[in-house]
């Protein structure tokens, strides 16, 4: 539950699952176990992210509400079958960033008008070198609203995703797929439609 969640990953080893109640979980700020944190059958558990240097090797799975941050050097890190309901910004510099962070069988299709301050994608991958980030994003789906779906300032891997509806809203012009900078990486079979 929310109120036994930070007890459970201080008490778990390295290998556990974690299944958690239907619950707000708040802003969680990781861990470097060897865990996997998911919705239990049939439980929707919501929680935003606050990733940051030290924070590895985890799995969240079938989680919903999130969004948040994932910073320098968070890694090997897979969020999978998951839905999110606002940003997810994945950002380094050029000496300690982001790696190994796989998200797949997501949902991002959130819906609404992008802000000022917001961020100008529905998931933003950036370095300070533009180098190859070690992201990779497949099997998603992007959907809905006023932002880019995947915005690089850093290279990735963006596979086998559907970006569908992301439309122009005023003077604001909406990309699929939007780079600005960014080297390494691959992209190939996505599905880009509205």
């Amino acid at each position: 539950t929310p109120s036994t969640f930070a007890s459970q990953v201080s008490a778990a080893s390295a290998g556990q699952s974690i299944c958690l109640a239907t619950g707000s979980y708040g802003t969680w700020t990781g861990t470097n176990k060897q865990l996997t944190i998911r919705a239990a059958s049939g439980a929707t558990a919501t929680m935003k992210l606050e990733f940051d240097t030290g924070d590895s090797g985890f799995t969240l799975d079938g989680l919903a509400g999130l969004g948040g941050d994932m910073l320098n050097g968070s890694s090997n890190i897979t969020i999978r079958n998951s839905t999110f309901t606002s940003t997810l910004n994945i950002d380094g510099n050029a000496n300690n960033q982001p790696r190994n962070i796989v998200l797949d069988h997501n949902q991002h299709t959130f819906a609404g008008h992008m802000g000022s301050g917001d961020l100008n994608g529905k998931i933003r991958i950036r370095n300070d070198a533009g180098s190859f980030t070690g992201v990779t994003v497949e099997n998603s789906t992007f959907a809905n609203g006023d932002w880019d779906g995947i915005h690089l300032g850093g290279g990735a891997n963006i596979i086998n995703n559907d970006f569908r509806d992301l439309c122009d809203t005023g003077g604001n012009h909406t990309d699929n797929i939007q780079f600005e900078g960014g080297t390494g990486g691959t992209i190939r079979g996505n599905y880009i439609h509205s």
